[in-house]
């Protein structure tokens, strides 16, 4: 069975994100350097976080906020909040999608708002579908003192994402890097903050079991900033299409469990996270909510083919 054409145009294509995966891992590998990039438990939920190559990635339009409160019960307790929004469109055959997001992280002493829009190009390969994004934005870093100080910089990210029907199942992967720039805003001389260049290597999919009305979605996320590497290993399921809920592992850092409900064109979802490390396992935990909006796009009003639930993705 031959899962791709062997012709010379997708052999260069196969070389071409074969050196480019290789490369970003080795980067990720090497890199150094002093402010870390948010992180959430529902990270299959809300993919344009961390890579923009996901912008428009099914036949959907996209409204998700999501707010996160770290380490409840301390002094210094992060606080992060986020709204974002994507969609997929076409330029004659050419799939595209466009994102936005707007992200407002806050502890004790800092605040950071990021205004960040996203773009996609999406191509047929191996069977499937690939995707490069771009990145740009703005990130406005305050320092709270008796007077807030304020200061901007400019933010880029860049990303790939594959994904491809296996059978009645589905499997997906991606590799992206966010603050590319290392984006420095200095506060009156105060103080400056850095942005470490983070790279996510993410995979994942769909597994029916004979069971018609469960679904199997395991998925694995690393994430990586040369001086700290996580590894969030998930296994979530979705029954009749609706209720879903799962358990993930955050290598030598802690423990989430999340639950929700997809109701119409809504999902909500919660997630609590237990730390087991450092100063999380002093606290009552983190939590985690998203309400998210979805409304189906036609791309092609001649051909209605019937597909699979984008819910599922």
């Amino acid at each position: 069975m031959r899962f791709y054409s062997m012709k010379r145009g997708t052999n260069i294509a196969e070389r071409w994100v074969v050196r480019m995966m290789t490369l970003w891992l080795m980067l990720s590998l090497l890199e150094t350097k002093a402010q870390d990039s948010c992180s959430v438990s529902m990270y299959w939920a809300v993919p344009t976080l961390i890579n923009p190559a996901t912008a428009g990635k099914d036949t959907a339009l996209h409204i998700t906020a999501y707010g996160r409160k770290q380490w409840v019960g301390m002094d210094t307790s992060p606080q992060t909040y986020f709204v974002a929004a994507d969609m997929p469109f076409k330029v004659k055959k050419a799939k595209m999608g466009v994102g936005i997001s707007m992200q407002n992280s806050k502890t004790d002493l800092t605040k950071a708002n990021v205004l960040a829009i996203q773009y996609a190009y999406s191509t047929k390969l191996w069977g499937g579908q690939i995707a490069i994004g771009l990145q740009a934005g703005k990130i406005e870093q305050t320092l709270k003192t008796s007077s807030e100080k304020t200061s901007t910089s400019v933010d880029l990210a860049a990303g790939l994402y594959y994904q491809r029907s296996l059978g009645k199942g589905q499997a997906y992967a991606g590799l992206s890097a966010t603050h590319l720039n290392e984006a420095s805003v200095t506060i009156d001389t105060i103080s400056t903050f850095q942005q470490k260049r983070t790279y996510y290597f993410l995979v994942g999919g769909n597994i029916p079991t004979r069971n018609t009305l469960l679904i199997i979605q395991p998925s694995l996320l690393l994430k990586a900033n040369g001086t700290a590497t996580t590894i969030d290993c998930t296994l979530r399921a979705t029954y009749n299409r609706r209720y879903w809920g799962g358990v993930s592992y955050r290598y030598d850092d802690g423990v989430v469990v999340m639950a929700g409900a997809d109701i119409k064109a809504f999902r909500i979802g919660y997630a609590y996270d237990i730390g087991t490390s450092g100063d999380a396992k002093h606290s009552k935990g983190s939590h985690e909510v998203m309400l998210s909006y979805l409304m189906k796009i036609n791309l092609d009003k001649k051909k209605r083919a019937p597909q699979k639930s984008i819910r599922l993705l």
